[in-house]
């Protein structure tokens, strides 16, 4: 075998080598950019969540749900309805000129979690309060889909423990 023919052999087992390892890495970047992707979609429902339980008690348009989730506490040992949307007085967001008497019709202002309905996280069990989500998924002359969720947050994430849809 010549010098060029050698050369080129050799050369072509090094570019094999390198293409497998830069296909690799390449594989473990697009790992970790699904994962960190997913961590940041996980946190901006975090934070959704922790505005609306902020900014809910008075929703725009004044209609609960209908053009952004609406969300809040339910209270303790009350069936599940309208009339039982709590919020926290300490965590809601009241901005200038803004006060709690404008908020919509069923709304109960409390001033410590023992009035709020809980459940067990599915991780870690921790007792936590059950936030209530209700939005309008669709909307159009023909009907209207809304979707309720409740919800825990907990163990750095939501998780969803009853889930249902209406016209």
């Amino acid at each position: 075998m010549n010098s060029t023919t050698e050369h080129i052999k050799d050369l072509g087992d090094i570019l094999k080598a390198e293409l497998t390892s830069t296909e690799s890495f390449k594989a473990s970047m697009v790992s970790i950019i699904s994962e960190v992707d997913s961590k940041i979609k996980n946190l901006k429902n975090i934070v959704e969540l922790i505005n609306g339980l902020k900014r809910s008690w008075k929703p725009y348009g004044g209609r609960a749900g209908k053009s952004e989730p609406f969300y809040c506490f339910l209270k303790k040992d009350t069936a599940k309805n309208e009339s039982d949307w709590v919020f926290l007085r300490d965590l809601v967001e009241i901005k200038e000129g803004e006060r709690l008497g404008d908020s919509i019709y069923g709304v109960l202002m409390v001033d410590d979690e023992s009035q709020l309905t809980t459940d067990r996280c599915p991780k870690c069990q921790k007792e936590s309060p059950i936030i209530y989500r209700y939005f309008q998924e669709y909307d159009s002359p023909g009907g209207d889909l809304w979707s309720i969720k409740h919800l825990l947050l907990c163990c750095n994430g939501i998780h969803t423990i009853k889930e249902d849809s209406h016209d």
